[in-house]
């Protein structure tokens, strides 16, 4: 905290966000259903953003819920599937990353 507490990146910047970014957050103190995100003025903001919740387990079965939004005019349905497929290959096989 004491390092970084005053470093906001680009979130303090003014006007539109670098290209090519993406937001991520956690909020691992809740889990969810669904989140919606609603941004003011967004006509312009193609950024995807990422929200993840908390850790459920449930059954021996660990779960993590995850809310993806997009600008449907930069991301399709099928970009989303993609990715999510590769998420899924990944989390399931975490000795090639770990």
């Amino acid at each position: 905290m004491e390092q970084h507490e005053t470093n906001h990146g680009i979130m303090s910047s003014k006007g539109a966000p670098p290209s090519n970014n993406y937001i991520i957050s956690c909020v691992p103190w809740f889990t969810f259903n669904s989140l919606s995100m609603n941004l003011q003025d967004t006509k312009k903001y193609y950024a995807p953003i990422f929200e993840a919740g908390g850790f459920v387990e449930t059954n021996g079965r660990t779960t993590m819920p995850l809310s993806i939004t997009v600008n449907h005019a930069t991301v399709d349905g099928y970009q989303i599937k993609v990715f999510l497929d590769e998420l899924q290959r990944t989390m399931n096989h975490p000795e090639e990353w770990m």
